[in-house]
């Protein structure tokens, strides 16, 4: 008696969320409202807010003991200007570095929207860095090195250069 009873009740309280009028189809072109409420008179388009895919691409310079170095990694992270929280990031091992010549090494880098952790601020400056980390964990502290640049929404051709003997320690 008491599942009867509870499967009744279940029955009635489905009834009561059918309620409400029917759905109505859209026709392609027609104005749909959403019950929101409308825009400021300055904000900016909607398609503003979601751009074309960007992607970064290019090299780290591996200068001083980076250079023949095997162990360790580089991050590359783009973030707004002034955010600690990087838009994109991505973790290469040293290992993936060009030969050395010259007594540097070059590691080709490309991040883009599969790197992305939280995406980019439609608009405003960024920064790249590339940080070489040890033990390739962020949380790490005082045993590698950072640099970094302003850069576009985007771009090729990028360079940094990665040396122990210049960079901030990180």
């Amino acid at each position: 008696m008491h599942q009867v009873l509870r499967r009744l009740g279940s029955l009635a309280l489905f009834a009561l969320c059918a309620c409400g009028p029917a759905p109505v189809p859209v026709e392609s072109g027609q104005s749909v409202s959403t019950g929101g409420t409308e825009l400021p008179p300055d904000h900016p388009p909607l398609e503003a807010a979601s751009p074309e895919p960007v992607s970064f691409v290019g090299s780290v310079r591996l200068l001083g003991e980076l250079a023949t170095r095997e162990d360790g990694y580089v991050f590359i992270t783009i973030k707004p200007e002034g955010i600690m929280m990087p838009s994109y990031s991505h973790k290469y091992a040293l290992s993936e570095a060009g030969a050395l010549e010259d007594g540097e090494r070059r590691l080709a880098f490309h991040v883009d929207e599969k790197d992305s952790m939280g995406g980019l601020a439609p608009t405003g400056p960024h920064v790249i860095e590339a940080w070489f980390d040890v033990d390739g964990f962020v949380d790490s502290k005082g045993d590698g090195y950072v640099v970094s640049t302003p850069v576009g929404r985007g771009g090729e051709g990028i360079e940094l250069t990665l040396d122990p003997a210049t960079a901030a320690r990180k």
